[in-house]
């Protein structure tokens, strides 16, 4: 049995917080039966070691997953109750170089989250894991698009602080944040990560109707009519990427309306910043030649508005 991490830890697209996504191979899995009752055994063996402090089989999810919580300070061959588990049968052997695992604190009391997913096997034989294509992909889309890397951070951790990151309560995946941005760098090239970032919460802020439009990165124009065809859905994203029948990966995101509510907001916010930005430069036109010329102003408006901390306010959500 062997272990291989994908995701956003293999992309360098996590966050601190961010899961960590393994995937089990060497297990005969031809269906979604024998999938759930092998995730369930790996549950149950799993059970019997101290550095699992939570195990939760979540096997009626589109992809079943077994979501654990790891104590790193625990030593792997530590058990609950010596004599349980034969070690040499339950070794796990990590294929190739991963990331630092990334915990949800620092310190003394630092947790690793884990979403554990098993690879199977098709009819004929050949392995379907669709967490490995939307990795490659998500790789060359980072290798052809320079701006995509922060953007997709940023972005990440906007919706992480407002509680829109987790597609179990209907946020946004990671990876269909990513094909949202790639498809506006599709259609209006590279044009820089301010741009670009500016340009996603507009566009999906105040134009993008999820009922009307759909995604795809498969087409010439990534951005697709929805008719009487395509089945009412909250967010449609055609996954180009699995190729037996390039799935709606939006499905679940039924608080989208609520996520471009809070991109729009987040447009206006920085439209307000930049407005009042420029009427203090035209204002005090000819006085102010860099950054530190600001502060040495003596303008009540301006250390009012400084003062006013706007900017933390939007980025703690409050």
């Amino acid at each position: 049995m062997k272990t291989k991490i994908f995701g956003s830890c293999a992309t360098g697209l996590a966050l601190t917080t961010s899961d960590v996504d393994i995937a089990v191979s060497g297990i005969e899995t031809y269906d979604r039966a024998t999938l759930c009752d092998s995730l369930s055994k790996i549950s149950e063996v799993l059970k019997n070691f101290k550095w699992v402090i939570s195990n939760k089989p979540i096997l009626t999810a589109h992809v079943p997953v077994l979501k654990l919580e790891i104590d790193p300070k625990i030593g792997f061959t530590e058990l609950a109750e010596a004599g349980l588990v034969d070690e040499t049968k339950t070794r796990i052997i990590l294929n190739g170089q991963g990331p630092e695992l990334n915990m949800t604190e620092d310190g003394e009391n630092a947790i690793i989250k884990v979403d554990l997913t098993l690879e199977s096997l098709g009819m004929m034989g050949y392995t379907v894991h669709m967490g490995y294509r939307s990795t490659e992909f998500a790789e060359k889309m980072l290798a052809q698009y320079k701006s995509l890397y922060i953007v997709t951070i940023v972005l990440k951790e906007f919706l992480y602080n407002h509680k829109l990151l987790n597609t179990f309560h209907g946020g946004l995946s990671s990876y269909c944040l990513v094909l949202m941005i790639v498809a506006l760098l599709q259609k209006h090239g590279d044009e820089g990560y301010m741009k670009i970032f500016r340009r996603f919460l507009k566009f999906y802020g105040e134009s993008f109707q999820p009922e009307k439009t759909g995604i795809t990165l498969s087409e010439a124009d990534p951005f697709f009519d929805l008719n009487h065809s395509y089945e009412t859905a909250p967010l449609w994203i055609l996954d180009h990427n699995n190729y037996v029948d390039r799935r709606n990966i939006g499905q679940g995101a039924y608080s989208i309306k609520l996520i471009l509510h809070e991109f729009e907001r987040t447009s206006n916010v920085i439209d307000y910043l930049q407005q009042k930005c420029e009427e203090i430069i035209i204002k005090h036109k000819g006085k102010i030649h860099s950054v530190d010329d600001i502060w040495l102003l003596e303008d009540p408006e301006l250390k009012n508005f400084i003062s006013s901390n706007i900017l933390d306010s939007f980025i703690n959500c409050t």
